[in-house]
This record gives structure tokens, C-alpha cells and sequence, in this order.
């Protein structure tokens, strides 16, 4: 038998041609680092493998309008005096604004609980929203219209917009 042939090899043209980029690849590979990239980390990286986190690179600012209302005690007063059970009376509030931007939408809740609740008590709340003007006060009425019963109750006013609950109106 003679030698092989020219024309025939044991692999077709295209599959060596395969081979050899397959091979060239696995070179290129088995010279990177172990994170398929240079082996120098980046101060980045090195940071968060030390920390074991993330690292926020972005943190949005979220346009929270500010607030600086005041409400003391001194400002809130229950009418008419002495108290009846099962009668009306009215809550009045001063709140100051101290910035020189209107405070717009600001919640406002009353809570009234009796000092030692019996079975079948129910507490009063009521929450309203107000705009106090810029750099000026607003009194506040609420008429509460509740059949409590005798006894000592507790009365809560809070005027609040806390940046974490503070949602845009604007629809997403």
C-alpha cells in the first residue's frame, strides 16, 4: 500500500478548522483570571469582597417636600369645659408652619381612647389632611360627635409626613 493520499485526512477541513478555534479558546480562557477577567481586581471589587455587600454606586434622591410643622401642648384645647358624657365637644389645634413653603396634604390624626376600656368600648380616630400656608399658623377644629362614656380618656393629635411613608400623587 502506498502512503496516504493528499485528498484524504482523517478530519474533514471544517471540523479542524472547528478544533483549532476551540482549542485557541481554551488557551485564552486558561489565561484569564478566575473571574473569567485579568486577575487584578479593581479597588471596587476588592471593596466588596471585603464588606460582603454591594456597593451602591447610585442612590436616587426622592423629591420629599419638607415639612416643620409644631404642635404643642399648650396649643390644643377641648371644648366646651366640663366634659359631659355622651355630648359633643369640639378639639382645636394650633399648628405652626416654620418653613417658608407651603406645607400641602399633611395628615392629621385625633385618637381617643378611654384611660381603662370595658368590653364593647370603641375608640374614636379620625384622620384629615390640611394645607398649612407658608411661615403661619392654622387652627384646626374638629368637632367630635362620639357617645363616650364617663371616665378618663386619652387624647392623641399628631400632625405628621414622615419621608418614608410620603408617596407622589402623581400616577406611576
Amino acid at each position: 500500500m502506498s502512503a496516504m493520499s493528499p485528498e484524504r485526512h482523517a478530519f474533514p477541513v471544517s471540523v479542524r478548522w472547528s478544533l483549532l478555534a476551540l482549542f485557541i479558546l481554551v488557551l485564552l480562557l486558561a489565561g484569564c483570571g478566575e473571574r473569567g477577567e485579568d486577575s487584578v481586581e479593581t479597588p471596587a471589587a476588592q471593596a466588596d469582597a471585603e464588606s460582603g455587600g454591594p456597593i451602591p454606586t447610585f442612590i436616587p434622591q426622592l423629591e420629599v417636600p419638607l415639612v416643620d410643622l409644631v404642635l404643642s401642648q399648650e396649643n390644643v384645647l377641648v371644648e366646651p369645659a366640663p366634659l359631659r358624657a355622651g355630648f359633643p365637644f369640639t378639639v382645636t389645634a394650633l399648628i405652626h408652619n416654620n418653613l417658608t413653603v407651603p406645607a400641602e396634604d399633611i395628615p392629621v390624626m385625633v385618637l381617643i381612647t378611654a384611660q381603662q376600656e370595658q368590653i364593647g368600648y370603641t375608640s374614636y380616630a379620625e384622620l384629615i389632611t390640611i394645607t398649612v400656608p407658608a411661615s403661619q399658623s392654622l387652627q384646626l377644629d374638629l368637632p367630635v360627635d362620639w357617645n363616650f362614656a364617663g371616665g378618663e380618656h386619652r387624647l392623641w393629635l399628631q400632625v405628621n409626613r414622615l419621608p418614608d411613608a410620603w408617596q407622589d400623587r402623581a400616577r406611576t
